[in-house]
């Protein structure tokens, strides 16, 4: 969309449409696809592109039709397609108006693409269940699904500032923004230039209100898709390129295309080519600036579409536990110690968290201190404000060492066991919106009381994972899943080779690639190795990462940033019990 600032829409990596009778083309033959289509020239681009991926199609007849509409069910296997996330046939639908696949067209069309991205969080429904699948998609949708995406996978998107709002948005070609459910998701999409070259449908307005139509939704999704893999864009200005020890220093000065795959330099002629490590390596950040004292069990959680990581607690040398926070910046390898507002925290260390989309904070419980804490906090990354909480009705016991997962499909939180002078396999679910603890009562064998385990929620099989962990028997390494639908725990017995027996392990899971990592923790000894489990497959898979490794520990605070494909790890004891206060990532 065009304006006098040039136009902007949203992109967090979504995708495009495609007609139900739609067949494949190629971009090249697309008759009604002109760079004068909003006077942008980005816009055959777009469609060629996202035709090459095999994200949008055209016509038997050769055209796009880019003017034309698109339903709601389209939308989603396009999102689910740019985003590339992975559709298994296993995924369960929560909404009773989306028809079965049709297997002349895609087997998984449209109930499976439509249930990834409702256990993504990416679509609320227009109910609890339903979807209202055959409905035409409003432009205003389309943003909030494209910044929900951004925000699940960790795509950095700039918040407007009050300045903003005020000097730009109030002679904005868009309107509506005030709206409660898409508003904000609007404001992100125009300050972040994802609707650039759309023209508006007067000289003053685009109504986000009005349906989308094809050739919107391309575009947008192109800008989105630009943002997702910046490694892949090509420049023809002079462009250095300077890297250390995984990568090569070059300059060029004629066209420049960067793509990570390996560690390679390829010159011809004039044009010079330089190429990252496709991945499993370890790779030492050095911060510079302050940086947090070392410590461990200290508890880290990702905040999405922000950029950053928030670090909280842990215990160090003093013996003392923290009761400081951090912010992590992912991209420039950065600490900021933050000086919150509201109440003051106790200090503890082995509290668990998450950050609860539904609420926009970060949800924590728990912990050690003086004693066992069983209270519950939230954390604003926007006021930068702890706040106890107060939830009503029956409450946990105060633990330390447990875990907890966010359930994105529902909008909760699970935490299961942890240490309160015995070993708990209590199971509890926590509304972020009404404020209230619930304790959940599986039916059949439950796992054994634990601390020092490690969990991950799976979208796709609506699923909680847990591993490992030190019973009152000694380290374990079995592994678990609750079917939160069934209200059920099931034994796994994976076939092949499974990572040995230990507790205060560190875990990270990759929604996109559909893995969980592990790395460390102990058991009569510390571990340093590193491993994959698959729950598509029920597999292990041990890593080998090159470079030098972290050194062997216990108590590691191990989160992933989508934006980079990587983990991140920081601090932890090593065997001599000494405490670190090192960062690390790590690409799988």
């Amino acid at each position: 969309m065009r304006s006098k600032r040039g136009l902007l829409i949203v992109g967090a990596g979504l995708g495009l449409l495609v007609c139900l009778l739609a067949v494949p083309a190629l971009a090249a033959t697309f008759t009604d696809v002109y760079s004068d289509t909003w006077d942008d020239p980005d816009y055959p681009e777009a469609v060629g592109k996202l035709s090459d991926l095999g994200i949008i199609t055209g016509y038997s007849d050769g055209t796009f039709r880019p003017h034309s509409t698109v339903i709601r069910q389209q939308f989603a296997k396009m999102i689910v397609k740019t985003l590339g996330l992975p559709v298994t046939g296993e995924e369960v639908l929560p909404f009773t108006d989306v028809a079965e696949d049709t297997p002349s067209v895609d087997p998984f069309y449209p109930d499976k693409y439509v249930a990834v991205c409702a256990s993504y969080g990416i679509t609320k429904g227009k109910t609890a269940t339903t979807f209202a699948p055959y409905d035409t998609i409003t432009r205003a949708q389309v943003l909030s699904m494209v910044v929900r995406s951004a925000e699940r996978l960790g795509v950095p998107l700039q918040e407007p500032n009050e300045a903003y709002y005020a000097g730009t948005l109030a002679n904005s070609t868009f309107r509506n923004l005030k709206d409660s459910i898409h508003g904000h998701n609007i404001q992100v999409a125009e300050m972040n230039n994802l609707v650039w070259g759309i023209w508006p449908d007067t000289a003053t307005l685009w109504d986000v209100k009005k349906e989308a139509t094809r050739g919107e939704v391309a575009l947008i999704l192109w800008r989105l898709w630009q943002k997702m893999n910046p490694s892949s864009t090509t420049t023809t200005e002079e462009t250095t390129t300077t890297t250390t020890e995984e990568t090569t220093t070059t300059t060029t000065t004629e066209s420049t295309t960067t793509t990570a795959t390996e560690e390679t330099t390829t010159t011809t002629g004039e044009t010079t080519s330089t190429t990252l490590p496709a991945g499993n390596y370890w790779h030492q950040i050095e911060p510079a600036g302050t940086l947090p004292a070392a410590r461990d069990r200290a508890t880290m959680v990702n905040i999405p579409g922000s950029g950053a990581a928030i670090m909280f607690g842990g215990q160090g040398v003093t013996d003392d536990a923290f009761s400081d926070t951090w912010r992590f910046d992912l991209a420039a390898g950065t600490w900021t110690q933050l000086a919150p507002s509201g109440t003051a925290l106790v200090g503890r260390r082995g509290s668990a968290a998450v950050y609860a989309d539904v609420s926009g904070k970060v949800i924590m419980f728990g912990g050690y201190g003086s004693d066992y804490l069983g209270d519950t906090w939230s954390y604003d990354p926007v006021s930068g404000a702890w706040t106890q909480l107060q939830p009503g009705g029956r409450t946990p016991v105060g633990r330390h060492s447990h875990c907890m997962v966010y359930d994105s499909s529902r909008g909760k939180v699970i935490m299961f066991g942890g240490y309160d002078g015995g070993y708990l396999n209590d199971l509890w679910e926590y509304d972020p919106v009404a404020v209230t603890w619930t304790e959940l009562r599986p039916s059949g064998t439950r796992p054994v009381g634990r601390h020092g385990h490690s969990m991950f929620y799976d979208p796709l099989r609506h699923t909680v994972v847990l591993f490992a962990g030190q019973p009152n028997t000694g380290t374990s390494n079995d592994l678990w899943e609750y079917d939160l639908t069934a209200n059920q725990w099931t034994k796994i017995y994976p076939s092949g080779s499974a990572p040995s027996a230990r507790a205060g392990l560190s875990m990270a899971y990759d929604p996109a690639a559909r893995q969980a990592v592990v790395f460390g923790g102990r058991s009569s000894v510390l571990y340093d190795d590193c491993w994959a489990y698959s729950p598509a497959t029920e597999t292990w898979t041990e890593l080998e990462p090159v470079g030098n490794p972290p050194a062997a520990r216990t108590g590691a605070a191990m989160i992933y940033d989508p934006a980079g494909h990587r983990c991140v790890l920081f601090g932890g004891a090593d065997a001599g019990g000494l405490y670190l206060g090192d960062i690390w990532e790590l690409v799988p």
